[in-house]
């Protein structure tokens, strides 16, 4: 289910932050203050996609992690967010480094002047820098030997869905 994962990337936000549980414990509790009126864990979103509580609770769980996660990764490096959101619309099983570093313009404006170099190689290094960075919170899994990526398909729902919010916010 969806519980191991919410606890895989709190367990990495913990290393990737390096603070105690307690101040992670704190953090989660203000960012599900804040998420409460998100579609992702309210009623009516169970009500339009017909989950049960049991599951609710869970995507809320994995949503609030997921949060925390996504705004380390942000702050942390804004071309791996601009991943992320690319992402979120792909297939999620073994994603060819080669779609993202052949067609950068598909992807946001600060990820495509990170993948401008001329060769190759220097592509590949730093789109697995960014991947790095990613999986340093446990959103994505690489194979760098057939240079692919994963995505879990919950953490690409939760994308799409901040992504909807903020474009209907701004319209």
């Amino acid at each position: 289910g969806c519980l191991p994962l919410a606890m895989e990337q709190a367990g990495a936000f913990l290393r990737g932050k390096n603070i105690s549980f307690l101040t992670y414990l704190d953090r989660y509790k203000e960012r599900l203050n804040e998420l409460n009126n998100f579609p992702a864990i309210t009623g009516d979103f169970a009500e339009s996609e017909k989950i049960d509580i049991e599951n609710l609770k869970r995507r809320r769980s994995i949503f609030t992690t997921w949060s925390l996660n996504f705004e380390a990764i942000k702050q942390e490096h804004p071309a791996a967010a601009e991943l992320l959101y690319l992402s979120s619309y792909l297939f999620p099983d073994e994603i060819p480094f080669q779609l993202v570093t052949t067609y950068p313009q598909l992807s946001g404006e600060i990820l495509s002047e990170v993948l401008q170099v001329e060769d190759d190689t220097g592509v590949i290094e730093r789109l697995t820098f960014l991947l790095g960075v990613i999986e340093k919170y446990s959103l994505f899994k690489s194979n760098l030997h057939l240079e692919t990526y994963s995505i879990h398909r919950l953490v690409q729902d939760i994308i799409r869905e901040e992504l909807a919010k903020k474009e209907d916010s701004t319209t």
